[in-house]
């Protein structure tokens, strides 16, 4: 499979599922701005959910396929699947900064040693 393809259809998919999430997003997680907010009208949280899991299934069939190393491809799911489970929570409850900071230090530690 060519890799031009893997990410025409990861693109694809990101899109369509994109939909899927604003949807549920519009009802369930409105960012409504404050002082502090760079938008100036209800904003719906989330979207970053399809690219993330997109990308990821791109990941793993790139591995399986032999196109990328297991130790990147480690790296890649591992650090990509914890930053998004902190994102996906502090979508839907806020997640204190230092934490999320924090947490993202660990994560690009671990990926720069798995590398």
């Amino acid at each position: 499979m060519n890799f031009c393809l893997i990410a025409f259809v990861t693109i694809i998919s990101a899109w369509a599922l994109t939909g899927m999430i604003r949807r549920y997003a519009v009802r369930r997680l409105v960012d409504v701005p404050n002082d502090r907010s760079s938008h100036s009208s209800p904003t719906p949280r989330g979207g970053g959910l399809a690219i993330v899991t997109t990308t990821l299934a791109a990941v793993g069939l790139c591995v399986k396929l032999g196109m990328i190393t297991e130790a990147l491809a480690a790296a890649l799911l591992g650090g990509g699947a914890v930053v998004a489970i902190v994102g996906f929570v502090d979508d839907h409850r806020q997640v204190v900064v230092g934490l999320r900071l924090s947490i993202h230090a660990v994560v690009v530690v671990g990926g720069v040693w798995l590398l």
